[in-house]
């Protein structure tokens, strides 16, 4: 390895040694809980966090107190600055959206390395590694570049095929992940046919002056995190860096070799990466706070062949880096008002070598494909409360996101730009105490700033929303939601010409999807919650690949889908120092046009469990059990349709603490199981990890 990550992140410990405050108090090594408090149609946040205007709505005082008595013992909040305002909520949303709540204290205790890891143990997503060994996600059966994936409240998919490796995203660089599974929100421009993911980076000023974790697992892998903290009266900032380097992992014993894959170490699965960030906040007056976050990733890693295809591939992304930057305003008065404009650019390096040597570059096979990737874009929001009517409070809300997305590589003798542009009111009303309704209308379009040659169409899309609740007692809610969603086309599936081997589609329309989804959540008492769900999505004028005769191929929109199911969960808490949630989730997902057949990777079920146990204050074990249902898939070389077994993997670990400092040590896959997510692509088997943090 060229790259030393290590250095990176020894320097910047130093410098947060010397721009500590000399006089440091002990405090807890976990960085403060944040618990949202979600408005009825768009995800919030606490006030303090870089992400859309934090709506923090009131709910009745009966519910505010049953969630904090619940919760307040597991939330640390001695270092939440005095600016910030924090409501305590169950990370199970009840207002009607479908969300889920991960918060700090959630991904270190599951132990995930990236934020795909912290997605996978929802029952609603199933994640898998595939040939060019990214982490791609699905959501209720909508892929990954259906799902508007957010960071701090900003699109953040790469603008060429519209997603984002998340596996690359470290969770060091997080402070809460809000999934929102169904289409319960306009707010996120015209990126997503239903689900969003809104990665919220680490809070400014928030935690202890320095924290730090060290960690090492077998074989040959070590990680590190350190971070800086400071408040003072107007504001506060947070400064974190940190890096990994793994030598790659093991498959599990009961792999059986292949010509392709001997046992043990999985051939060409090592990386490495750094990465850096910050955000700071500044508070101008009492009613305005002007907010800046920005990270920076820079890794590389190489991709493991399929231990069951015909070819073999040797592939390594030899530079993988991101840069997100965000600038928010924020007004807070009777009318509430956000602007914020963001970037991202994505720098990828994928390179095709001769043999396994990865030096050479002279075979056919053999390519140099570097993409650079970039996207700004602005965002403005208001919120205002309407004069009664007819003794009906009301709200009006508007949303408006303006984009420009741009792709290049050498490959191409032109870049790929477009403009998308989203404007949506929404209206809210409570007809009595009980029962409230949201009304909204999503307007949509792309511009295409056409190749030579070209004159592509200006496809327009139009999505309404309605969304009902009623909430008999506070401890008991009803939703329903009948929405309409479009996802305008990547740049690479309107203009890619794929090595000669596509034609460009200038009449390219969105696809769009029909949703019709009730829910209701239970709170029975203090210690015990359920919640649950059904979902039927139709979508249609789904983009695929028609072949069109003489080696040519053009992308069209043929097929429709159906992603219909179920989900339940539970919470329970039996003595105060004992906590238990289950999930499943069934999913039928179906693709119609042509021959109807599955679609690939939507297992039909998943279920997870997680126990923890805090018997004393200085000790904390927990463990999780995670399974898959089969799902079908099409082999890449005699195109027929399979079956991948279904698996389970389990987790666990234990945490000793003393002021201030900790030792753990985990176990993932702990069963050593071997299981796939994709076809020919084994996931690692056991891992043992040792770790330290400490908090100052």
């Amino acid at each position: 390895m060229e790259r030393r990550p290590q250095a990176m992140f020894w320097a910047f410990g130093a410098l947060l040694l010397w721009t500590a405050p000399t006089k440091t108090q002990a405090q807890s090594f976990d960085s403060p809980d944040v618990n949202t408090q979600a408005s009825d149609t768009i995800p919030s946040a606490p006030d303090g966090l870089e992400t859309p205007l934090e709506e923090t709505q009131a709910q009745p005082e009966e519910a505010q107190a049953s969630s904090s008595e619940e919760e307040d013992e597991h939330v640390d909040v001695s270092g939440i600055p005095k600016y910030e305002t924090v409501v305590v909520a169950d990370p199970y949303d009840s207002d009607g959206t479908s969300e889920r709540l991960f918060r700090r204290s959630d991904i270190e205790r599951q132990g995930a390395h990236s934020v795909a890891d912290v997605l996978e143990q929802s029952p609603a997503v199933h994640a898998t590694s595939g040939r060019r060994n990214e982490r791609i996600f699905s959501i209720r059966g909508f892929e990954q570049r259906q799902t508007a994936v957010l960071i701090d409240g900003a699109p953040a998919s790469i603008a060429y095929d519209g997603q984002v490796d998340l596996g690359m995203m470290p969770q060091e660089l997080v402070d809460a992940i809000i999934i929102s599974r169904g289409p319960g929100t306009l707010a996120i421009g015209p990126t997503s046919l239903g689900p969003t993911v809104n990665i919220i980076t680490r809070r400014p000023g928030s935690g202890p002056a320095i924290q730090g974790q060290m960690e090492s697992g077998w074989p040959g892998t070590w990680r590190g995190f350190a971070m800086h903290s400071k408040s003072f009266n107007s504001g506060g900032y947070t400064l974190y860096g940190g890096g990994e380097q793994s030598q790659g992992f093991s498959l599990s014993r009961s792999f059986e070799e292949t010509p392709l894959q001997p046992k043990g170490k999985r051939i060409n699965s090592d990386r490495a990466a750094w990465f850096l960030g910050g955000s700071a906040v500044i508070e101008l007056t009492e009613k305005q706070k002007l907010f800046l976050s920005a990270n920076f990733v820079d890794g590389e890693r190489g991709v493991p062949p399929s231990t069951l295809d015909d070819t073999v591939r040797y592939w390594r992304f030899n530079v993988w880096r991101s840069l997100t930057a965000s600038l928010r305003h924020v007004y807070r008065g009777r009318i509430e008002v956000e602007g914020l404009v963001y970037a991202r650019l994505y720098d990828n390096l994928l390179d095709g070598y001769d043999d396994n040597t990865f030096r050479t570059q002279n075979s056919l096979s053999a390519f140099h494909s570097w993409f650079h990737d970039s996207s700004f874009g602005w965002i403005s929001k208001l919120r205002a409360p309407l004069p009664e009517f007819f003794g009906l409070s009301s709200e009006a809300r508007a949303f408006v996101n303006v984009a420009y997305e741009r792709h290049s590589d050498a490959s191409e003798p032109e870049p790929f730009q477009h403009v998308l542009l989203t404007a949506a009111p929404e209206l809210s009303l409570r007809f009595v105490e009980q029962f409230s309704a949201t009304l909204g209308c999503q307007m949509d379009a792309e511009f295409p700033i056409d190749l030579r040659g070209e004159k592509s169409k200006i496809p327009v899309a139009a999505g309404p929303l309605l969304f009902l609740q009623y909430k008999p007692f506070s401890a008991v809610s009803f939703g329903a939601t009948v929405a309409r969603r479009h996802r305008f086309p990547s740049l690479r599936e309107r203009f890619s010409r794929g090595f000669g081997t596509f034609e460009p589609n200038p009449n390219l329309q969105p696809e769009s999807a029909w949703h019709f989804n009730l829910e209701t959540s239970w709170r029975l008492s203090r210690w015990l919650s359920l919640e649950l769900s059904g979902f039927d999505a139709e979508v249609s004028e789904l983009i695929e690949a028609v072949y069109l005769g003489s080696g040519l191929s053009q992308r069209q929109n043929i097929h429709r889908a159906r992603l219909a199911g179920a989900e339940v969960s539970a919470r329970a808490k039996f003595p105060p120092w004992f906590r238990a949630e289950f999930g499943y989730a069934y999913q039928f997902a179906r693709q119609f046009g042509g021959q109807n057949q599955h679609l690939p990777y939507r297992p039909m079920h998943k279920a997870v469990a997680e126990f923890i146990a805090t018997p004393w204050n200085w000790l904390e074990c927990s463990t999780s059990l995670r399974y898959v249902g089969g799902q079908a898939f099409q082999h890449p070389s005699t195109l027929r349709w399979g079956t991948l077994t279904g698996y389970m993997v389990w987790d666990g670990r234990v945490e000793g603490r003393w002021q201030g400092f900790a030792l753990y040590a985990r176990v993932s896959n702990i069963l050593d199981t071997f299981y796939q997510t994709e076809y020919g692509f084994p996931n690692a088997g056991r891992q043992v990890w040792v770790g330290m943090k400490f908090a100052l």
